[in-house]
């Protein structure tokens, strides 16, 4: 058999590190840097994280989807990603602290205003207040909410039911709101809100 010069007779690769390519929307572009720190969940692998780091931004997005490709590199220590697996990233793109936050389950949404609000109880009176939402925390169980102070004590069960003014009895299930601050970021990451973007899927590829 006669081998040309040119012909490509294997490929050899590491895995050593992978990478895969997702896309974000070009809106949230100025908030996505070199080095930023990205969840990344394969498909193989439910219910674990891997972090990965974001490596490249493209210069150049899609001109249908307006949507930015960026390379995300993960380390692959344990041997454990192949290439062409499948894989999902999340990439925190705002953060605050020292926010009240409440429990998702106390929202009431409004259909015919579209505004939201929920429930306080005082003296035994169940209260509606309409209040602002903001950014998500613990994987968006709580939500940064604005218009109440932060020791109010909120209703999180049969609250659709309710009315302003009306009187309740809470038995065993109450929530109040927390609020947060440098050591409860530090210790407990629930309390940090932060604005989560998904950012594709994608085959994982290993590095040229």
């Amino acid at each position: 058999m006669i081998i040309k010069s040119d012909t490509i007779l294997l490929h050899v690769i590491t895995l050593d590190s992978v990478y895969f390519e997702p896309s974000v929307p070009d809106t949230i572009m100025g908030r996505v840097r070199i080095g930023q720190p990205v969840d990344v969940r394969i498909d193989t692998y439910p219910g674990r994280v891997f972090r990965g780091t974001v490596t490249k931004i493209y210069p150049q997005g899609s001109s249908t989807s307006r949507a930015v490709p960026l390379r995300v590199t993960l380390p692959n220590t344990e041997g454990m990603l192949r290439p062409n697996m499948f894989a999902q990233g999340a990439i925190v793109t705002e953060s605050r602290q020292n926010v009240v936050l409440a429990p998702r389950a106390a929202l009431v949404q409004d259909i015919d205003s579209d505004k939201t609000s929920l429930f306080t109880v005082e003296d035994g009176i169940a209260h509606r207040r309409q209040v602002t939402t903001g950014l998500s925390a613990d994987k968006g169980d709580w939500i940064e909410v604005k218009g109440i102070p932060s020791k109010s004590t909120v209703i999180i069960l049969g609250q659709n039911g309710l009315k302003d003014g009306q009187k309740v009895t809470i038995h065993g299930l109450r929530a109040e709101f927390r609020r947060s601050d440098d050591k409860a970021v530090k210790d407990r990451g629930f309390y940090y809100a932060v604005a989560r973007q998904n950012i594709g899927t994608s085959a994982q590829s290993s590095p040229p």
